[in-house]
């Protein structure tokens, strides 16, 4: 029961603090927009 209850609380500390802390910022997008060309 102790080896079940871990498995999903893993899985769902893991993507939570990738969403939080993302890597690319949304520059990229507003960049094209942003430029007169």
């Amino acid at each position: 029961m102790p080896l079940q209850a871990r498995l999903p609380v893993q899985p769902v500390t893991v993507p939570r603090p990738f969403h939080f802390f993302p890597s690319r910022p949304p520059s990229p997008p507003p960049c094209p927009y942003d430029s007169p060309s």
